[in-house]
């Protein structure tokens, strides 16, 4: 085996543990709804008794009658199978019948019994069932002794007919042959006959009598269980890993980067507040107070990687977008606004989505006039840009111009809504100038930080991303598939935007660090 191949069943293993790991609810929920069914069949099911008497081959001195026997019988040998076989008959289960008075058919009473031999032990086994545990039992009994009954008649029949055969012999002999040793010999062997045939003897005797069941044998709930859950254990894992097959979502930071060709810059974690509805959709948290505190760490280390590239010196204006909606861009725009003006940048954040905007909602600033006015030449950008105080949007243990603090940045940024939607987005931005427009931006502010509408959604993120010095692209693990982020890359690629890298949020490793650390 070659070492590409091993690291190729190594890495199919890996795939495999993990789709079963990301999916063990599905396993788990296949393992207890299956078990809960093997429970309930096992409730509803009729119980059924079992009940097993035993028969085994002990055949008396043969050197008593042996040369009687073998008169009549000659050497034919023992076959313990073939013995067995007359339980199975109609005729011997009638005579069962007879015995007990059953009301039941004979071939009721076959249907219940089941015959097991051992030649090794010269045992014979019946096992009989029956929903009742008394019934069980005497069936049982009632096979094995009428079988050993049997058995007896048959020798008996044989010893007779060695005794006839002798008995004629016998008046064959004149008085002085009958007084010889060979007539005294056949006499003897006469009167041993009848001794054993007064004795009732038989070759096989009952060894042990059935008894009457304590407990059923089916159902069986804890055998049910433990089927029922081994069965959706496979079950589970076979459907997790089908599932894992089919969903093309990807759910790992590197394989983010791989795809896109650009470094992770963040990982942002999960935030468990429950997200404030505005409207008719809901909005997760902007800022660092309460629950989104986790998130400051994080998104300073964003604002530390996107320096290291030229941000807010070499390059001042930065798209912030996304694949598909949904995917936290204006929350980072935000926050990424937030940390740069904390660090003391002069930030300008523009919501440039102008289809579904959401930064008038999160920051609960006016959208009566915005960015449509701007570009549609009806007003000034200085005109419509607000201003942001930090002091609500920061935790009060980082509140800005007291001292001891580290963060002694500026304590306001400047934000532009969307204003009113316009009915045409794409053909506004295509006819305004943006580079213009921004290159003013610039002379005032040392980043302006555009949040635009997914790439996958609407065109204007590509107009964008050809204008702006640099664009930073946010992904939510598990929402977008590989072909989307290979389309996204693409598109971008088209617009000659400049790609610097990708922001993966859901992250639940760093989650748990973050957490901690907050916690602490």
């Amino acid at each position: 085996m070659t070492s590409d191949t091993l690291q190729g069943e190594i890495l199919t293993f890996r795939q495999l543990a993990t789709a079963l790991r990301r999916r063990w609810w599905i396993v788990l929920l296949t393992m207890v709804v299956l078990g809960a069914a093997a429970y309930l069949v096992a409730l509803v099911q009729a119980p059924r008794y079992e009940a097993q008497a035993e028969i085994v081959y002990q055949p008396p001195n043969l050197q008593l009658y042996g040369a009687g026997l073998s008169q009549v019988a000659g050497s034919e040998a023992h076959n313990l199978q073939s013995d067995a076989l007359v339980l199975k008959t109609i005729p011997f289960a009638e005579r069962v019948r007879n015995s007990l008075g059953s009301s039941l058919s004979s071939k009721d009473l076959l249907a219940a019994v089941k015959v097991k031999t051992d030649p090794d032990l010269d045992l014979i086994t019946i096992v009989v069932r029956s929903s009742n545990p008394n019934t069980a039992a005497e069936v049982a009994n009632a096979f094995a002794q009428q079988f050993v009954t049997l058995r007896q008649e048959q020798v008996a029949e044989l010893l007779n007919r060695a005794r006839d055969l002798l008995k004629r012999r016998l008046d064959q002999l004149t008085p002085e042959q009958a007084a010889s040793s060979y007539g005294l010999t056949l006499q003897q062997q006469y009167d041993d006959l009848g001794v054993l045939l007064g004795l009732g003897i038989t070759d096989y005797r009952i060894l042990q009598e059935a008894s009457v069941p304590a407990w059923p044998v089916i159902p069986r709930p804890a055998l049910y269980i433990e089927l029922g859950v081994a069965l959706g254990l496979l079950l589970g894992c076979g459907v997790a890993l089908l599932v894992s097959y089919y969903d093309r979502r990807v759910k790992e930071e590197a394989v983010i980067g791989d795809i896109l060709g650009v470094p992770v810059l963040a990982l942002l974690p999960k935030i468990s507040q429950g997200w404030a509805r505005f409207g008719r959709r809901k909005i997760s948290c902007a800022g660092f107070r309460k629950s989104c505190e986790v998130l400051f760490d994080p998104v300073r280390t964003l604002r530390s990687t996107l320096k290291l590239v030229g941000l807010g010196k070499n390059l001042g204006s930065l798209l912030v977008t996304s694949t598909l909606p949904g995917e936290g861009k204006s929350t980072v725009a935000i926050d990424l606004a937030l940390a740069m003006a904390l660090s003391g940048h002069r930030v300008l954040l523009v919501d440039a989505d102008l289809r579904s905007p959401s930064v008038a909602q999160y920051l609960g600033l006016s959208n009566v006039r915005g960015m449509s006015d701007v570009l549609a030449n009806r007003a000034g950008w200085v005109e419509v840009a607000q201003t942001v105080e930090l002091r609500r949007l920061v935790p009060d243990s980082y509140r800005i111009n007291e001292n001891g603090r580290e963060y002694r940045g500026h304590s306001t940024f400047l934000c532009i809504t969307s204003g009113a939607v316009p009915p045409n987005p794409s053909e506004l931005l295509e006819a305004a100038d943006l580079g213009r427009i921004l290159a003013e931006m610039r002379t005032v502010c040392d980043v302006v930080i555009l949040d635009s509408p997914p790439l996958l959604v609407a065109s204007d993120a590509i107009l964008i991303s050809g204008i702006v010095d640099a664009a930073l692209l946010v992904t939510r693990l598990g929402v977008v598939s590989r072909e989307q982020l290979d389309e996204s890359k693409s598109l971008l690629g088209m617009a000659r935007a400049n790609l610097v890298g990708v922001v993966v949020v859901g992250s639940k490793t760093r989650s748990r660090y973050y957490s901690y650390y907050y916690h602490k």
